[in-house]
């Protein structure tokens, strides 16, 4: 937002000393003016490209690196905002104004462009943050659950824990047991879970192997050490506050805390953890844009559109067709966006990673019928059918063929170069 409002300065100041003279209505003085505003939105992509190295960074120091799922999520990114730049430039003619009153039409229209730019590229950069962290979650996590069953179990839990910066025996030591008074306490609950838990190898953790109440020892343990790991990763992504960073701390050190209402929670099969709500509160602040970046990528869409009848779209069915195709998306996009506001349901669509994929088709089903668009037009302009392909009266098939492919191929060549507003 800073780099957009100093850009937009700064063409207000380059074009202050120019509009006190006589000549400001010559079409001389304005004719650089569509230039000026397509360099402008290249810009502010531009700075807002830069806001992603933090996440590409994070990714880097997260102890768990790149992986498939993550180079996909950067792979979509670019690919989404390459995009919608190609759409955008679809949609602006770049046509001299007949008149300063259309320079201003053209200049007050993309001001909602720029600022739903600026918007859907911050919420990508959240929803990049999201997913990223989702994944190094998921990778860290399953590895851990893997070495747990391997044959080599401790060591693998060593390794784990070293991946994140973190001595898993130093860590081990500084957490005191819940006592055996509070397991006696509520024996009755949780001997069920001490006599049925086989998932957790034994560690070798400060307990009495000779105690009836061992596993249940063990589980607590096993509980904070992995939130442990937990906030170390939430700590490289920057999610935790001082109050947060505290909260985690208490259910990590207090033996009294929330980790042994999980226990309760472990062998009731609840749906909702003491965990759980200590991830949604350092995730929910930080996040909040991607719940929304579906919305604001409609927006595109719709800004798009308007720029295309503020800039005066010709009498053509062509040019009303495209202009249309980017309402259309607008509708499309909010519908799913509002379809999703359910917490749970929005919550599953983020957290498995599907907004940003959603995202992409929706802008390459946009930009491929816009350049079908093109296409049937530029048939048009030749007089023939765009269905059909006429052949030459050659004989020889390899000569037909050559003489298809080359009339295709430079039909589609301009397509794609093809402005369907100006189409007469």
């Amino acid at each position: 937002m800073t780099a957009w409002l100093l850009a937009i300065a700064i063409e207000i100041y380059c074009h202050f000393p120019g509009a006190l003279r006589t000549d400001i209505f010559n079409p001389l003085r304005y004719r650089r003016i569509p230039s000026r505003l397509l360099t402008l939105t290249a810009v502010v992509i531009g700075e807002g490209l830069n806001g992603f190295v933090g996440p590409i960074v994070n990714i880097a120091r997260s102890g768990v690196g790149f992986n498939v799922g993550i180079s996909i999520q950067l792979i979509l990114t670019g690919v989404t905002i390459f995009l919608a730049f190609c759409i955008y430039v679809r949609s602006f003619r770049l046509a001299v104004p007949e008149n300063m009153h259309g320079v201003l039409r053209v200049i007050l229209a993309h001001f909602p462009v720029h600022l739903a730019l600026i918007l859907f590229l911050e919420g990508l950069k959240s929803l990049l943050n999201l997913t990223t962290l989702d994944n190094s979650l998921h990778y860290w996590l399953g590895r851990y659950h893997r070495s747990t069953s391997a044959v080599f179990a401790f060591q693998d839990e060593l390794d784990s824990f070293t991946q994140l910066g973190l001595d898993l025996l130093s860590l081990n030591s500084t957490l005191t047991p819940i006592s055996y008074q509070s397991v006696a306490n509520h024996w009755d609950k949780l001997q069920p879970l001490a006599l049925h838990w086989d998932k957790l190898q034994p560690l070798p953790l400060h307990y009495d192997p000779n105690d009836t109440y061992h596993d249940v020892v063990l589980v607590q343990l096993e509980q904070r050490l992995l939130t442990s790991a937990i906030q170390a990763i939430y700590n490289v992504y920057g999610v935790l506050d001082s109050k947060k960073a505290s909260d985690f701390r208490a259910y990590i050190y207090d033996v009294e805390g929330g980790s042994v209402d999980d226990l309760f929670n472990l062998y009731t099969n609840s749906s909702r953890w003491k965990i759980d709500d200590l991830m949604d509160e350092a995730e929910n602040d930080i996040f909040a844009p991607a719940t929304w970046v579906t919305g604001v990528a409609a927006a595109v869409f719709l800004a798009l559109g308007l720029l295309m009848v503020f800039e005066g779209i010709p009498r053509h069915k062509y040019a009303w067709w495209s202009a249309v195709l980017r309402f259309v998306g607008f509708g499309a996009l909010m519908l799913l966006s509002l379809l999703n506001l359910n917490s749970d349901v929005l919550s599953n669509w983020l957290w498995k990673r599907w907004t940003l994929p959603t995202i992409s088709i929706s802008y390459i089903i946009v930009l491929t019928v816009d350049y079908l668009i093109g296409w049937i037009a530029v048939c048009e302009m030749d007089g023939l059918s765009w269905w059909r392909v006429p052949l030459q009266p050659v004989h020889a098939l390899l000569t037909r063929v050559d003489a298809t492919t080359r009339l295709w191929i430079n039909r589609l060549r301009r397509a794609m170069t093809l402005d369907v507003q100006t189409v007469a």
